[in-house]
Parts: structure tokens; sequence; C-alpha cells
């Protein structure tokens, strides 16, 4: 170029990278775009530098979780981010920009060109409570809970039976009416069996069936003994008194004897007390 005379020069960066400095002569001029020499008396080096271009990238976790990875990238790189749910959740979408990847726990991002949002949105896990009540009875309580919940289940026999067992998850837990379930962490079964309830029939020593004890009963009991005379059960049970416990009442022993008469003889003549 002449001496005196003026030059325009022009910075242009490689697609993804940017002017990092020009220095005139070894003099910084900045990151500028353009340079405009002043008049020319001498030889001039103008220089520069160029440096690759950084984006951010904002990762946005919703409650519940995280997303971890770099902060920045540079052009063209492609990241990874790995997105995970606090315990008890799970991952219920991942975004990219708004656009969604899905319920992923891991997303490689495209070779940046610009800034990027990662984003991802949790839910806590729900679990399935079975409740198998076996015949005679029911379960009641909530089929689903939230991972740390609590439900509590009644247990109800039909009318005429009781609660033999309730078990959780195969463990028993004994013949309970209610039962709470400690913090829920997975899927649950509740189970119950149920048993008809027996009736203990006290005898009176009424052998007759009459509504009252007299030496008739006593009487139709020694026939029995003997051989004389057969009774239906509802008779057998009045007249198995035989032995008397430490009370002073009957304990029945499946059989009809001479005990059993003289013990109803006993009490006809008031000769026994607490029955």
């Amino acid at each position: 170029m002449l001496p005196g005379s003026s030059q325009v020069f022009s910075l242009s960066p490689a697609t993804g990278f940017h002017v990092a400095d020009v220095l005139v002569n070894g003099v910084s001029k900045g990151a500028v775009g353009s340079l405009i020499l002043p008049p020319v008396t001498a030889n001039a080096t103008v220089t520069a530098s160029f440096a690759v271009n950084t984006y951010t990238v904002t990762r946005n976790a919703g409650a519940n979780g995280a997303i971890t990875g770099p902060t920045t990238v540079n052009h063209g790189d492609g990241a990874v981010y790995v997105i995970t749910p606090n315990a008890g959740f799970h991952v219920v979408d991942v975004t990219v920009d708004g656009v969604s990847k899905g319920a992923v726990t891991s997303v490689t991002l495209a070779p940046a060109a610009a800034d990027a949002t990662v984003a991802a949105t949790f839910a806590v896990n729900t679990y399935t409570i079975t409740r198998n009540a076996g015949a005679n009875g029911a379960i009641t309580g909530p089929a689903t809970a939230n991972h740390g919940d609590t439900p509590v289940y009644t247990v109800t026999p039909n009318n005429g039976y009781h609660v033999a067992d309730v078990t959780v998850n195969g463990v028993s837990k004994g013949a309970l009416t209610s039962v709470t379930l400690p913090a829920v962490t997975a899927n649950v079964t509740v189970a119950a069996t149920f048993a008809v309830d027996v009736k203990v029939v006290i005898p009176t020593g009424d052998a007759n069936n009459d509504g009252k004890v007299d030496i008739a009963d006593a009487l139709k009991a020694l026939r029995v003994v003997i051989g004389l005379e057969t009774i239906d059960s509802a008779q057998y049970l009045q007249c198995d008194v035989a032995p008397l416990d430490a009370a002073g009442k009957p304990a029945p022993d499946k059989q009809i004897t001479v005990a059993d008469a003289l013990i109803i003889l006993r009490k006809v003549v008031g000769l026994t007390s607490g029955w």
C-alpha cells in the first residue's frame, strides 16, 4: 500500500468461532470485526486470534429430582445430561429447548450451535396394594398408595366368623381387625383368613330338655349309661356334665357315665355349687 494511505481490514471467524483479539504491530485493538489502519508511514503487521464459541446450557430440574451435566459447552460438542429422581419418585418427562424427549434418565444434546435448556419433571411412585380376603370376610382400604404412605386396612369377618390371621406380604400379623402398613416402598399384598365362630355349650344337666333339672334328668342319664335309652345330640350335650372343674363347673369329657348321672342328682338335691 502507498505511504500515507489508509486500509480497512475485515475479520471473518470460521463458523462456531469468534474474534478473540486483533493486534496492530503488537498492540491490542480488542475483539473487533473490522479495522482501519491510520495513514501508513512504515511497514505494519495485523494479527488476529480466534476462539471457539461457548454456549450456556440451563438445567431446570423440577421438584424431587436433579439434572447433572456441564453448564457450558463448546460449539459442536454434544454433552450428556443425567436425570436422577429422588428416592420414591420417577421421571415424568425431559425436554430440550421445550421439545419432549420422554421419560428418559439420560439425554445427549446435538452438536451445540446455541444456548440450550434441559428441563425435567418428576412424580411420586404409586404402588399397588392387593387385598386378598379369604371366604367369609372382607378387607377394606386403598388399592394404591404413594411412596412413603402408611395406609390403614380394616379386616371384617362375616357374621358368625372371626379373623384367623392377617398377613402382609406373606408375614403373619396375627388375628387383627386393623393393620397399618409401614411406609410403602413397593407393591404390597394384604391377606386375611377367617374361621367360623364356635359356641361353647355349657351343659345344665337338663337331660330331657324340659327347662328344669330334676330327678327325671338323673334317671334319664342313668338309663343311657346302662343302655336302656338312647338320646339325641342336644340331650347328650346336657347330660355330659362330668367331671367338674376346680370352680365346680362342668368340664364335659364327651362321654356319658355314672358320674354324669350322680352329678345331676347332686345338683337336684343341692349338693353342688358353681353352676
